[in-house]
This record gives structure tokens, sequence and C-alpha cells, in this order.
């Protein structure tokens, strides 16, 4: 969600009390988890879906 909500790496990583590598594992994992290249941007990848999702209603 934080990531919808453009939040940088730090920034998520304050609000979740976390660090900042920390974060940076988690979108690592995400991305593993999903199959997803690393080169692409976790970013797009997510904006592409949302605005599939709206154009199916």
């Amino acid at each position: 969600m934080f990531i919808v909500l453009k939040q940088d790496n730090k920034r998520i990583a304050e609000l979740l009390a976390i660090a900042p590598r920390s974060v940076l594992m988690l979108r690592h994992r995400f991305r593993q988890k999903i199959g997803m290249d690393t080169e692409l941007s976790l970013e797009n990848f997510i904006e592409e879906i949302l605005e599939t999702e709206t154009t199916k209603q």
C-alpha cells in the first residue's frame, strides 16, 4: 500500500519502524514471490495492475 501511496523506502521504513535496508529486502522478496524480473519497476507493475482492475469495472 505504501508503494501505491508513492512513499519512498526511507519513509516506508520510518512508518514500519524498520531499517531502510529491510524495506529493500521486502521489495526484493516480493518480486521473487511473484516471479518479477528485478530490473522492472515495482511501482509501474502495481500501477498497471490497478489500471487493469479499474478498467474491468
